[in-house]
């Protein structure tokens, strides 16, 4: 899959089916249907799908305020993991944080999902603390990360 063919678009109502099965499929305690809905319609989310042959293949959620950004959600179907889909994601989240002037960006993550660490390591997050007992299904704590957005421009960090 050429990574020039996966087009990342806002997220509307007729992709809820196909991002919602991604969601059930990537994390053991998925968010509910009503969640999405309410993301679609809060202007203060930034909600968007990577598509391959007009097929949703991931999805990201992003909380953007007036100097930050919460990345809430990002999920890639593991069909197509390892294959440069996060990367345009996460890279499409980044552009829009500069064009609203945002200084940071957050997120929380599993203790234990090694890959997602690994994932936001590359383009520079850093823990910032550990949150006790974050998640519930299964019971874990959370690291909660954290990128300089204007380090990473100066840093070249791709």
């Amino acid at each position: 899959m050429p990574e020039e063919k996966v087009i990342i678009e806002s997220m509307g109502l007729d992709d809820l089916m196909q991002v919602i099965e991604i969601e059930r499929i990537c994390f053991p305690d998925p968010w509910p249907f009503s969640a999405f809905l309410a993301d679609l319609e809060n202007d203060d989310i930034c909600t968007l799908t990577a598509k391959f042959n007009r097929k949703t293949v991931g999805f990201t959620i992003c909380h953007v305020d007036l100097d930050g950004m919460h990345l809430m959600n990002i999920a890639v179907h593991p069909d197509f993991r390892r294959k440069k889909v996060g990367h345009k994601l996460i890279e499409h989240l980044f552009y829009i944080g500069e064009r609203h002037g945002c200084r940071i960006m957050y997120l929380d993550v599993r203790k234990s999902n090694s890959g997602a660490i690994s994932f936001y390591n590359k383009y520079g997050f850093e823990t910032l603390y550990e949150r006790k007992g974050y998640y519930r299904k299964p019971p874990e704590d959370a690291l909660v990360m954290v990128l300089d957005l204007s380090e990473r421009s100066k840093r070249g960090v791709v």
